[in-house]
């Protein structure tokens, strides 16, 4: 258990000392209640320093905002952002402005020196027309001291001096012309010298933009933004047309096949269909692993009877392959027609489809659907390229992905679409 001290005896003769000591525990205690009032301003201040952010924050907390707060930190970043896409856009600018006036300069020493040799060719012409004229004032003035002779200037002569007029005065109008353009070169050279300095001050002047500067700048971003609206929104309805037009193609095509079933009337058919053929090659395939596996053993020994029904099998095997090669070359025909007249119900340009179908047939008729560019510019001579369009038509073939051009071939990307 802990002692308290005791209290120190007062000695009863000392009648002052206790008033004193009470004294000075009143002023300790003001001292410390001074010190703790210090220490309590103290923390007030850097609390209010902490929490000056708090009533703002509260007063925009009451309020629904459809955008964030802004401080002075995304404001330097912005800035920062900014001013680098600002640097790359000036660098791009001063570099093209160095190149116009370095074209411009050697478009400025090419018109001097066309200048100068027109104007050598005029001071020549000049000359020229003094002698003349030099020649005709003598001639003129023998005629005068002798009127018996015949007149100094024939017709021949007239007519060089009428031409040594005209020459001369159209090289002063060539000359003035020159003058003029190489006046506007210089004019136009100056302003780029001049916008070049203007963006050298702006680069230096706008690597820290303001805010109205950026505003100006989130308004670009806006307009921009507007600007691929209406372009999405104007290939929207570019899609929708186009998407239009392809139904009532695909219309086209639906009525067209109708029709080309209805001239084709009751064409006859294999009587094997398509899954029989191919359950028979498969059957024939395993035939063949099979006598494949067998003779690869070293006791095999095939019966005259087995070789005899094998080579029975691979010739009835190779006579189906050739009806059908026959057949789907048939049918192939067919279907070039049919697709020949498809073109002609589904473009308006008539000349247009009929090469967009001789030029399918073509391909067709090849071994692997390619022909050399020389041969199809044989079918299609250039001379007449107004009347069947050989070049538009590729390229609407190349365009829409039905053929492919390698630089010296047509080749044939699909043929699905007529099967």
């Amino acid at each position: 258990m802990s002692t308290y001290p005791k209290r120190p005896k007062t000695d009863s003769n000392d009648t002052f000392k206790r008033p004193h000591s009470s004294v000075e525990d009143l002023e300790a205690s003001t001292q410390s209640l001074s010190n703790i009032l210090n220490i309590l301003d103290t923390t007030i201040k850097s609390l209010d320093n902490e929490t000056a952010e708090f009533s703002r924050q509260t007063q925009l907390a009451l309020f629904d905002r459809p955008y964030e707060l802004v401080t002075e930190n995304d404001i330097s970043i912005a800035q920062t952002e900014i001013g680098k896409t600002i640097d790359a856009e000036l660098d791009i600018l001063i570099q093209d402005s160095e190149k116009a006036i370095e074209d411009l300069e050697l478009e400025e020493e090419r018109l001097i020196a066309k200048k100068a040799e027109k104007q050598n060719n005029l001071d020549e012409l000049t000359r020229m027309i003094k002698n003349t004229e030099t020649e005709n004032a003598a001639k003129k003035s023998k005629s005068k001291s002798r009127p018996n002779q015949a007149h100094p200037f024939t017709p021949q002569q007239m007519q060089e001096l009428r031409k040594l007029d005209n020459e001369r005065a159209r090289l002063e109008q060539l000359l003035a012309y020159e003058d003029r353009r190489l006046a506007e070169k210089t004019d136009i050279l100056i302003e780029l010298q001049k916008r070049n300095l203007e963006t050298e001050k702006r680069l230096e002047s706008e690597k820290n933009p303001t805010p109205a500067e950026i505003g100006e700048y989130e308004q670009g971003l806006l307009k921009q933004i507007d600007d691929f609206k209406k372009k999405i929104q104007q290939r929207k309805e570019e899609m929708a047309e186009r998407r239009l037009q392809a139904e009532h193609e695909q219309q086209a095509q639906a009525e067209a096949e109708a029709e080309a079933d209805q001239d084709r009337g009751q064409q006859e058919t294999s009587n094997v269909s398509l899954s029989e053929t191919i359950a028979r090659y498969r059957e024939l395939f395993d035939v063949i692993e099979k006598l494949q596996k067998a003779s690869s053993r070293p006791d095999f020994r095939a019966s005259d009877e087995a070789v005899k029904e094998c080579e029975a099998e691979l010739e009835q095997f190779y006579k189906d392959i050739q009806q059908d090669m026959a057949k789907r070359k048939a049918e192939q025909s067919n279907q070039i027609e049919r697709l020949k007249r498809l073109f002609q119900v589904i473009i308006p340009d008539q000349a247009f489809a009929r090469t967009a179908g001789r030029i399918l047939e073509l391909l067709y008729a090849s071994d692997d659907t390619k022909l050399p560019l020389g041969v199809l510019q044989e079918e299609f001579p250039e001379a007449s390229e107004s009347r069947h369009n050989f070049k538009k038509v590729v390229y609407w073939l190349v365009s829409t992905h039905i053929a492919d051009f390698d630089g010296t071939h047509i080749i044939l990307l699909s043929t699905s679409s007529t099967q």
